[in-house]
């Protein structure tokens, strides 16, 4: 017979056993109720485009599957930072996406386009089908789990204006910073970051007038009074000084501030221009006519100016430093040869001796000015361009007597010239004029950054561009180099200087970085 306490231990047993399924049921049940079951989602990275670019097609422009298009990951946006050629249709094109992980779904939603109103688009199953980026266009992405997904913006970025432009603006021009209304005359210089101008009231007195921000027309007017006659147009820059001959006797004169000048000692006949920290000009020894320097230099030579040398009219004196030189290397255009002629040479300095550099050259000119400047030209079949420096020739006077209407170009310091595209041609209200000055200064520009991304696009940036970001703000800064032409005179009557300062600056220079 069995005790008591294990017979008893026994039907417990059993029951527990016999109760088994009834629980497990009870867990079925409870697994199958309402409660949606847990699935953890895939990262972000899932859903990560890896490439965008548009499929080839010559009819919007050349190698159109070169355009390089940024992908912000953080602000989901996908674009061009250097827009396309103004003009460039985009209301059919085709995109080619690639993702980092297989997707299960990407699907392209357009809106407001001028082709494809409302319309969406399965890329996976549809992925040769052409794309209106007129309008609103998003990119949808589902992950492999198919829960995870991700929208991009899509945005294909065109010029509003031709970037190539040399756009001066007719509203941009103002007057000379004289004192009193209708200056006699003036010239103007840059010396240490600034325009300084030197001009002759109409009253006969003399006016120095000195800027550092000619976008905001500021400027320090003041009257001077100089115990000599300065010659207006002989006024120069170096590094350091400013330089005017006296017109009564050529003394070279100088100054470090423009209001007291001290003599040099030396008699010239006429200053071409600063050269670094030297003075360039000519002068007559012993019935030898000389190029001159001052102050005296080991390295700058002066040496005898040849016959065919210019004796007046001259354009100002460009200078270009280069990190294979010891000095920098001088170009002056043009001007009237002892024989009464216009010359069409261009005569370049470098350091030992002046020579014609110019094999290709425009119509000759008396009082034209060189702007030192910018340009872009294509270097292949791409649409792409690329930076040159480059130097106008603006202004003039033809040996007719006429005003030259026509800007020239050269790529390579004077060497050969050409006309400038029809783009860089002054415009019909700037009235021709010779004896004219130019200053180059660059003004900041600022631009929100739509859409506000964070990041943008890595680009080869010019070299006068300074960029700075206000991430908080998506701010954009950089700076912008405007031409601006001062005075200048109509050939047909130089009695009287032209009371304006024009504004130019290629349409593309004042287009934000990044767009």
């Amino acid at each position: 017979m069995k005790p008591a306490y294990k017979t008893s231990f026994i039907i417990c047993l059993r029951k527990w056993l016999l109760a088994l399924p009834a629980v497990a049921l009870m867990l079925a049940a409870c697994n199958s109720s309402s409660e949606p079951e847990y699935v953890v989602p895939l990262p972000e990275t899932s859903t990560a485009v890896k490439s965008f670019s548009l499929k080839s097609d010559s009819k919007v422009i050349a190698n159109l599957d070169s355009v390089f298009f940024s992908i912000d990951l953080n602000a989901g946006v996908i674009f061009n930072a250097d827009s396309l050629p103004k003009g460039s249709k985009i209301d059919k094109l085709v995109p080619s996406i690639t993702f980092a992980t297989s997707v299960s779904a990407a699907t392209i939603h357009v809106t407001g386009g001028t082709i494809m109103a409302d319309s969406t688009l399965n890329f996976m199953e549809n992925p040769g089908d052409s794309i209106d980026f007129t309008g609103n266009v998003t990119l949808n992405v589902t992950a492999a789990d198919g829960n995870t997904r991700r929208s991009y913006t899509l945005k294909v970025n065109v010029h509003k204006e031709v970037p190539d432009s040399l756009v001066w603006d007719k509203m941009a021009v103002t007057a000379l910073p004289s004192r009193m209304q209708a200056p006699i005359r003036q010239k103007t210089v840059t010396f240490q970051g600034k325009a300084v101008a030197l001009i002759e009231e109409n009253d006969g007195s003399l006016t120095l007038s000195e800027s550092s921000d000619l976008l905001g027309n500021e400027w320090k007017k003041t009257p001077i009074a100089p115990d000599f006659n300065p010659a207006i147009r002989s006024l120069a820059a170096t590094d350091d000084a400013l330089y005017v001959l006296d017109a009564d006797n050529g003394e070279l004169m100088s100054s470090a501030d423009g209001m007291t000048w001290s003599d040099t000692g030396r008699a010239w006949e006429a200053i071409l221009g600063g050269y670094g920290s030297h003075l360039l000009g000519l002068y007559t020894d012993g019935g030898r006519r000389m190029h001159g320097v001052y102050p005296p230099s080991g390295i700058v030579k002066e040496t005898e100016a040849d016959s065919s040398f210019p004796t007046d009219g001259w354009s100002n004196l460009g200078t270009i430093q280069s990190k294979w030189s010891q000095v920098p290397t001088a170009m002056i255009f043009g001007g009237r040869k002892a024989d009464g002629t216009l010359s069409d040479d261009t005569w370049g300095f470098d350091g030992n001796s002046w020579t014609v550099i110019s094999n290709s050259d425009p119509a000759p000119l008396a009082g034209a000015t060189i702007v030192p400047y910018y340009v872009y030209r294509k270097t292949s079949t791409s649409w792409k361009q690329t930076e040159f420096a480059a130097w106008l020739l603006i202004g003039g006077k033809t040996a007719e007597g006429k005003a030259n209407r026509t800007v020239y170009m050269t790529y390579d310091n004077g060497v050969n010239w050409r006309q400038a595209d029809s783009l860089m041609q002054m415009p019909d209200y700037i009235p021709g004029m010779w004896n004219l000055d130019n200053v180059v200064m660059s003004s900041p520009r600022s631009a929100d950054i739509s859409d506000s991304w964070k990041t943008r696009a890595t680009r080869r940036l010019a070299p006068w561009m300074k960029i700075n970001y206000d991430i908080d703000g998506y701010i954009i800064n950089w700076d912008c180099p405007y031409i601006y032409l001062f005075g200048g005179e109509n050939p047909e009557d130089s009695d009287h200087t032209y009371d304006t300062i024009w504004r130019g600056v290629l349409a593309r220079m004042t287009f934000a970085p990044l767009i």
